[in-house]
């Protein structure tokens, strides 16, 4: 009690010191853990803000797009669709004249 009387406001530290100055006001946004980065208050905000969910679907569609364009596929449906797009360049380009001529 004749601490706050004293100094105003006072704080002990877990070591018991005694400190009469007010800590600082820290912004919502800033976490006290060191890993606290971008990407976590990125991330901070699209909870707060109710996006969260709608980001994690989009970001899960993406990636399931991703996996079915590169995942490995029959060699005869692959050949199949190289024949394809052969054949479909052949028709849209002209034929080349004799000699290479312009």
């Amino acid at each position: 009690m004749a601490d706050s009387l004293l100094f105003g406001h006072v704080e002990r530290d877990p070591c018991g010191t005694v400190s009469d100055t007010a800590p600082a006001p820290q912004h919502p946004e800033v976490h006290p853990e060191p890993n606290f980065d971008s990407v976590h208050r990125f991330s901070a905000w699209l909870e707060r803000s109710g996006k969260a969910e709608a980001t994690v679907d989009a970001y899960h569609t993406d990636v399931a797009d991703l996996v079915r364009a590169y995942a490995p596929r029959p060699v005869e449906e692959l050949i199949s669709l190289l024949n394809e797009t052969i054949e479909a360049e052949r028709q849209q380009k002209p034929p080349p004249t004799p000699g290479g001529g312009t």
